[in-house]
């Protein structure tokens, strides 16, 4: 892959992309349409408004959040204001400080279930946070379409949201606003690619000195009973997770009040129904689970390792998480490579055969890879990685390649075995984090890695064009 670009495209590409690979994520000062074309709202809040827009360089489609910086640009900065005026102040400067906050934690985060963030930009007035779309919707939409759900389409849904969370606690952050409206499907009616979202409200805590959490955030449905006392950990989540499952098999809450007192005075007792008729067919692998998770106790409480590895989710075959995505649009021979493996050997091959000995490179290749891989490229390698991802914390540890090597390509198991330090060591070049770089591999660099040479030289080609292409455009209008 090192001679993926020779010469003159090399330098095309260089070229093109410098800028952005300069300050990918914040733009401080430069006008958001400069780069992206607003294309219709998907949603308005009190704190701001979410846009389709379409990257002008790549035409592809994006999400962005907008949030008000400033509300009083037209008034006198010490025209006196009355209290509404303060009070809408107020709101718009919390919600531009959990804007900055979700860029902030985003910006750290690397996993097949978040929201990727693409880039950021804040002028005089608003703050905006470009994200990956998901044309899907909200799972609360779906909720509301299907009723209960299968325990199978259960497992699916709920591996995906567990891996997260256990991925965000081993990063030292805890959500603290989980719930299907920040759960976002890819595609419709498609549960086997979901993306947590709205991380506004997400802490993270220094692990040399942690201390509990004292601020009662989140959607009181959801809220374990710790956060009403003022003094929980990053277990909330865990809750959280119990009290969407429950839901998501019964339609209904475990806890239910007409306020916060009664709510409060349920969650104390912690009884919750799993015995009625509704019940009868549920496995007890599953009502294990969620008793594991609803534990008024935290210290009872099943951690987000502990919930995603359960039994529960152990009753699928081990290719089912390969097998499962959404083959509606695929060709022919790309379903024969999905339900046969052959996908899981090819990216295993491609991950071994990667060449990168410059940061530069593996700067432009990362680049390509996040920013001009289809949606449907993207699914299948991503469901490879989810299989391959064995403990469910959303990296590629040696150890599990390793083993995926022996299973799935054992032919080439003695090379990974030879080199395989190296190769990890070389696909994390310039990755800024504590530890080795040859004891695990993040999600998007295992995406980069396993793609093909030729794949990745024609999207290469193929966006320095449209690079061309807008530049002459731009000159002549």
């Amino acid at each position: 892959m090192e001679n993926i670009l020779g010469g003159k495209l090399f330098k095309q590409v260089t070229v093109a992309k410098e800028n952005l690979l300069r300050d990918l994520r914040l733009r401080e000062g430069k006008h958001i349409s400069k780069f992206y074309r607003m294309s219709k709202m998907l949603g308005a809040g009190s704190f701001g408004d979410v846009w389709m827009c379409v990257q002008r360089e790549t035409g592809a489609h994006r999400a962005v959040k907008v949030t008000k910086s400033k509300i009083f640009e037209n008034k006198e900065k010490d025209a006196p204001k009355n209290v509404l005026e303060m009070q809408d102040e107020d709101e718009s400067t919390a919600a531009s400080q959990e804007l900055k906050n979700e860029i902030r934690i985003l910006c750290q985060l690397d996993h097949p279930n978040v929201v990727r963030i693409h880039e950021s930009f804040q002028d005089d007035h608003h703050t905006y946070i470009v994200l990956e779309i998901c044309k899907g919707g909200e799972l609360n939409d779906e909720m509301q379409i299907r009723g209960k759900f299968s325990e199978d389409d259960v497992a699916k849904l709920m591996r995906q949201v567990l891996s997260c969370i256990n991925y965000l606690h081993n990063k030292n952050i805890a959500h603290r606003d989980l719930k299907p409206e920040n759960i976002l499907l890819e595609n419709n009616k498609d549960l086997s690619q979901i993306k947590v979202a709205d991380f506004g409200t997400a802490i993270q805590w220094d692990p040399k000195n942690k201390q509990p959490f004292k601020e009662k955030v989140g959607t009181l449905i959801y809220m374990a009973p710790e956060v009403f006392t003022g003094s929980y950990s990053e277990k909330c989540d865990i809750w959280s997770c119990g009290v969407l499952m429950y839901k998501l098999l019964s339609t209904r809450f475990p806890f239910e009040g007409e306020d916060e007192v009664t709510l409060r005075q349920k969650l104390t007792v912690g009884e919750f129904d799993l015995t009625s008729s509704e019940w009868s067919s549920v496995k007890p692998d599953l009502k294990d689970l969620l008793k594991g998770m609803l534990q008024t106790n935290p210290d009872k409480r099943l951690t987000a390792d502990e919930a995603v590895n359960h039994a529960f989710f152990k009753r699928k075959p081990t290719d089912a998480l390969v097998i499962d995505i959404d083959k509606s649009k695929m060709k022919k021979k790309q379903l024969e490579e999905v339900e046969s493996g052959a996908i899981i050997k090819g990216a295993l091959t491609n991950f071994l055969q990667f060449s990168a000995k410059s940061k530069a490179k593996i700067s432009i290749y990362s680049y390509f890879t996040s920013e001009l891989l289809s949606k449907a490229e993207l699914n299948i390698i991503t469901s490879v990685f989810k299989e391959l991802d064995k403990d469910g914390d959303g990296v590629l540890k040696y150890r599990e390649l390793m083993d995926s090597y022996k299973k799935y390509a054992p032919e080439l198991a003695g090379e990974f075995e030879q080199k395989g330090n190296g190769l990890l060591k070389m696909v994390n070049l310039g990755c800024r984090r504590p530890g080795n770089l040859d004891d695990y591999v993040s999600y998007s660099r295992f995406i980069m890695a396993a793609m093909k040479d030729s794949s990745m030289k024609m999207r290469m080609a193929a966006s320095v064009r449209m690079s061309s292409s807008t530049s002459q455009t731009s000159l002549t209008s």
